[in-house]
């Protein structure tokens, strides 16, 4: 019998087995073919029986090498079988090599399968199997952020703050500052702190409120706000309504609160939560950590700010659930990213090693649908 049709034997039995538990099948992938292939010829080249080679790699490295991107890797070997009937019952009868079998978060095999007939080493078994298993990881989708009702909304606000307009300034002490609905009308540039420790609160209208210098606490109350923390380590709340809020400089504490937000974090390491409604969290420049809180949110690694190749860099999400998409933001090919599982968390990478993010308590599969790739990511520019 050819090699080939060995193989193809080891997959039938082993969906058989399978079946009997009435478990899916498992499909034949040939990229998982090609490392347990590897395995079976290196076993009787180089005489050695072991899921670890004489270069120390594992089958996770063997599958690696191939492309095929995975959230989980098992590997079966044995050697001394004459026929697929006799190394797929010996590996039923052995309790380790059937639980790989029979696991039923698997949906991939390969299967690998070496004759050597002047096997003359200390392991001289001239058959070697090898089987692995795996869950290839879900590739994000290609998509476009279509304009958002919630960004568009922001638009012409953002805009009046950014415009040269009759601005409400404080002093450069450390004021305190409560403000009516007849300030945001007689300026229409909103209020400018500037080098003192501020704190200033905005009215139940909607309020344009920057920071500038010194450590501020930022608070919009209600409606539709644009808050900016300005220099050095602020906190910025947005409070009710639908608000545009950006830490901008420093290490700030960034909060949408109630309404459907964006939140943003700027440069430094941030602390961006959402709050309740659906909100969109940007970390920005530097190792952000990012919490939904309610509601449907997105949230955003721009690769432009986020990509990193230390792992302790990465942007955190701490609360992603059902309902939450994770958005990658810029100009890159979604087939190069990676969603790799690593502690009960997901890790987001690119293959050329490279990190954007870091997913708590979320396994790979979780995030499957939910990852949008942003080819155009200029209205995330905002605030």
């Amino acid at each position: 019998m050819e090699p080939q049709e060995f193989i193809n034997q080891v997959v039938e039995l082993t969906n058989l087995e399978r079946a009997k538990l009435g478990l899916a099948p498992l499909s034949f992938n040939p990229q998982l073919a090609q490392a347990a292939q590897t395995q079976s010829q290196n076993m009787a080249l180089e005489d050695f029986v072991d899921h670890i080679d004489p270069r120390g790699q594992n089958v996770g490295d063997r599958v690696r090498v191939t492309g095929y991107p995975f959230t989980t890797v098992t590997e079966n070997i044995a050697w001394g079988y004459n026929t697929p009937e006799g190394v797929v019952s010996g590996w039923m009868n052995s309790p380790n090599h059937r639980v790989n079998i029979l696991d039923p978060n698997i949906s991939e095999i390969g299967v690998g399968y070496f004759f050597l007939a002047d096997d003359t080493g200390v392991n001289n078994f001239n058959t070697y199997w090898t089987q692995v298993f795996a869950n290839p990881i879900a590739q994000p989708t290609s998509q476009i952020l279509p304009d958002n009702t919630l960004l568009n909304s922001f638009q012409s606000l953002t805009a009046t703050a950014n415009a040269s307009l009759n601005f409400f300034d404080l002093t450069d002490g450390n004021d305190r500052a409560q403000l009516t609905p007849e300030n945001t009308l007689n300026h229409p540039g909103g209020v400018r702190s500037f080098s003192g420790d501020d704190l200033v609160t905005g009215s139940n209208g909607s309020d344009v409120i920057n920071g500038n210098a010194g450590n501020d606490q930022l608070n919009g109350n209600g409606s539709n706000d644009y808050l900016r923390g300005g220099r050095d380590n602020d906190v910025v709340n947005g409070g009710d309504g639908n608000d545009v809020v950006n830490g901008s400089l420093g290490n700030d504490i960034v909060n949408g609160d109630n309404g459907n937000d964006v939140v943003r974090g700027g440069r430094g390491a941030d602390i961006v939560t959402g709050g309740e409604g659906n909100d969109i969290l940007i970390g920005d420049v530097d190792t952000d950590v990012l919490t939904g809180g309610g509601g449907n949110d997105t949230f955003v690694f721009r690769v432009a700010t986020d990509l990193v190749n230390d792992i302790a860099l990465v942007d955190r999400v701490t609360d992603f659930t059902a309902g939450d998409r994770v958005a990658i933001a810029g100009n890159i090919d979604p087939s190069t990213i990676l969603l790799q599982g690593t502690g009960g968390n997901t890790l987001i990478m690119t293959n050329t090693g490279d990190f954007l993010g870091l997913i708590d308590n979320t396994a790979p599969e979780a995030l499957n649908g939910a990852v949008i790739v942003v080819t155009n990511d200029a209205a995330l520019n905002i605030g």
